[in-house]
């Protein structure tokens, strides 16, 4: 009977996820979500696996590769792979992969969701309720501003710029931005809000 191959994961992942891998493949998983993986134990489990699932936050470097005999694969959970020395896995014929696009639209979610707190002042509101502050109301209090038909700047109108200028287009705001190359679909968004 074949042995399965080993997959190491540095940070607990959905069981849904295991399910998938678990048809292929041997799984162990450092289960902390909110403490990373030591370094020795990263260096020790490297050692037999066939395959890792990374995050930024590991550091793949040539003194785990050259440890890790039986490593084909490095599957980085994250947009870039800065804490993976890619050259150094290609000398070991080690496949390294990310999640470009894995987080676009959730990351535009959020800065949208800051932008709208802050010009709505909604961490300040809740603080101002949770200290028994608020007595009564007031056509002023606590109002913030409006973002509808405001000028959003943008720096970096790359997918996730992109993603930001949609969400702008919702609510008829003017886009500018700053980018190396000109962005056919940022151009539309700010010549309909014009």
């Amino acid at each position: 009977m074949n042995k399965k191959p080993l997959v190491y994961i540095t940070r607990k992942l959905p069981q849904k996820t295991i399910n998938i891998l678990e048809d292929v493949a041997e799984v162990e998983m450092w289960d902390k979500e909110d403490v990373n993986i030591p370094r020795e134990l990263l260096l020790s489990k490297s050692k037999n696996a066939s395959a890792l699932i990374t995050m930024l936050t590991e550091k793949i470097d040539g003194t785990l590769l050259s440890q890790a005999k039986n490593m084909k694969v490095i599957s980085n959970l994250a947009v870039g792979y800065d804490n993976v020395d890619v050259t150094e896995a290609s000398k070991y014929n080690i496949k390294v992969t990310n999640t470009p696009d894995v987080l676009t639209e959730t990351t535009a979610d959020l800065a949208f969701t800051l932008l709208m707190s802050t010009a709505r002042r909604v961490i300040e509101s809740v603080d101002y309720i949770r200290n028994n502050k608020w007595t009564t109301w007031s056509p002023m209090q606590l109002a913030g501003k409006d973002i509808h038909n405001k000028t959003i700047g943008i720096f970096g109108m790359g997918r996730i710029g992109e993603a930001i200028s949609q969400r702008a287009k919702g609510f008829g705001m003017e886009v500018i931005y700053n980018s190396r190359t000109k962005k056919e679909e940022a151009e539309k968004n700010i010549m309909q809000n014009m």
